[in-house]
C-alpha cells in the first residue's frame, strides 16, 4: 500500500525516519510470509512441532536429514502465501449512520486477549471456507457481518451482512485476512499448537483450505459434543477447557 501511493518515493525508505520506524513497528506485530503446504499431510502430522514448524518456511532439502525429513523431500509440495499475525488490526468501520463493531484481539506479555466467542468463530470459519472455494461476494459480507457485531447472532449476522454490501470491498477482504492471520497464529501458538495435531476425516480436508483445516476440525468435532460449551462461550476459553482434558 505504501509503494502503490504515488506521492510516496522510494527514496523515502533510506531518509524518512518515521517511514522506518513505522515499517520497522509493523513488523514486530504481522509476518507475510510465502509457505511450504506438503501433500503428505497424514505423516508429517506425527513429526515433532519444532520440525513441522521449520518445515513450513525450509525446503526439506535445506534441512538436516533424518527419517522424518526424508518423507518430507518425498512429497508433493506447493508455494503459497502465508499470513501470521496476533492482532486485530482494523478499527471499527462507519458508513452513513451505520458503525460496525470489530472484534478484539491481542497478545499481552503472551496472554491471548479476544472477544471472539465460540459459534461465531465457528460460523465464521465455516463461511471462509465456502468463500475460499466460491469467491461469493454475499458470503464475504456475511464473514464481516459474523465477526463485527458485540455479542453473537445469526440473525443479526444476516442483517449486518446486507449493510457490508455498502462497504468497499477492499475493506472485507483486509477483515478476511486479518481473521485468517489470527487462524493461523492461533494454530501456531506454542499453547495452543497441540489441538491441532490430530486427524480429521478426508471429506472435512477436502474441503477446507490449507492452514485451516486443523482448526475447522478441532471446532466442527467438539464444539456440540460438550454439554458445558455454548454459543456464548468464549473461544480461548474453550480452547483451554480442551486442553484441560487431555492434560496439557
Amino acid at each position: 500500500m505504501l509503494l502503490g501511493n504515488p506521492s510516496f518515493k522510494r527514496r523515502d525508505l533510506r531518509s524518512n525516519k518515521p517511514t522506518n520506524e513505522n515499517i520497522y513497528r509493523l513488523t514486530l506485530e504481522i509476518g507475510f510470509f510465502f509457505r511450504i503446504d506438503y501433500d503428505d499431510k497424514r505423516k508429517m502430522i506425527k513429526f515433532p512441532h519444532k520440525l513441522r514448524t521449520e518445515l513450513i518456511h525450509k525446503f526439506p532439502e535445506d534441512v538436516e536429514l533424518n527419517d522424518n525429513v526424508a518423507i518430507a523431500r518425498q512429497s508433493k509440495r506447493k508455494i503459497r502465501l502465508d499470513i501470521i499475525c496476533g492482532k486485530m488490526f482494523l478499527t471499527n468501520i462507519v458508513t452513513g449512520r451505520q458503525c460496525f463493531h470489530r472484534f478484539e484481539f491481542n497478545v499481552k506479555e503472551g496472554i491471548i486477549n479476544t472477544s471472539l466467542l465460540t459459534l461465531q468463530y465457528v460460523d465464521a470459519q465455516k463461511m471462509l471456507v465456502r468463500y475460499i472455494n466460491t469467491e461469493s461476494t454475499k458470503l464475504l459480507s456475511l464473514i464481516c457481518g459474523t465477526l463485527f457485531q458485540m455479542g453473537y447472532s445469526r440473525e443479526r449476522a444476516n442483517e449486518l451482512a446486507i449493510q457490508f454490501e455498502k462497504v468497499p470491498f477492499s475493506i472485507k477482504e483486509a477483515i478476511m485476512l486479518n481473521f485468517i492471520a489470527i487462524n493461523n497464529y492461533l494454530g501456531r501458538s506454542l499453547k495452543y499448537s497441540i489441538l491441532y495435531d490430530g486427524t480429521c476425516s478426508s471429506e472435512i480436508k477436502n474441503t477446507t483450505s490449507p492452514g485451516l483445516a486443523d482448526f475447522f476440525c478441532l471446532l466442527s468435532e467438539y464444539i456440540y459434543k460438550d454439554a458445558r460449551i455454548d454459543e456464548n462461550m468464549g473461544l480461548i476459553k474453550f480452547l483451554d477447557l480442551h486442553l484441560k482434558e487431555i492434560g496439557k
